[in-house]
C-alpha cells in the first residue's frame, strides 16, 4: 500500500477532507487533500511509467483531471496522461481544480 503522506514529501494534508462525490473503488485508496492542490488522486503522471520506484514519481492531481482524462494501473498505482514540466511540475487544465 502506497503512504500517502510519505509520497507528497512532507506536502500539508487537510485532514478529513472527502470528495463531495464517489470516486471509483480503485482511485479512492488514492485520494487526497494538498492544502494547496485541493481535492486530488495521487497519480504517476505516464511519463514517469517505467521507473522506479513509482512511489518517488507520484504526483497529487485534480480529481476532475484524473476522471476526465482516464487511467490505467502500473504497479497498483493510477497513471495518467498528463502534461508534465521539470520546471512547473503537473500542469492543470483550467478549472480542473477543486477546493
Amino acid at each position: 500500500m502506497i503512504d500517502i503522506a510519505k509520497s507528497l514529501r512532507g506536502l500539508a494534508l487537510k485532514q478529513g477532507a472527502q470528495y463531495p462525490r464517489p470516486l471509483p473503488g480503485e482511485l479512492q485508496p488514492f485520494y487526497c487533500y494538498p492544502l494547496d492542490c485541493g481535492h486530488s488522486i495521487l497519480i504517476l503522471p505516464a511519463a514517469f511509467r517505467d521507473r522506479r520506484p513509482v512511489e518517488d514519481w507520484l504526483v497529487p492531481a485534480p480529481v476532475k483531471t484524473v476522471l476526465e482524462r482516464g487511467w490505467e494501473t502500473v504497479d497498483g498505482v493510477p497513471c495518467v496522461e498528463v502534461e508534465y514540466s521539470a520546471e512547473l511540475g503537473l500542469v492543470v487544465p483550467p478549472g480542473n481544480e477543486e477546493w
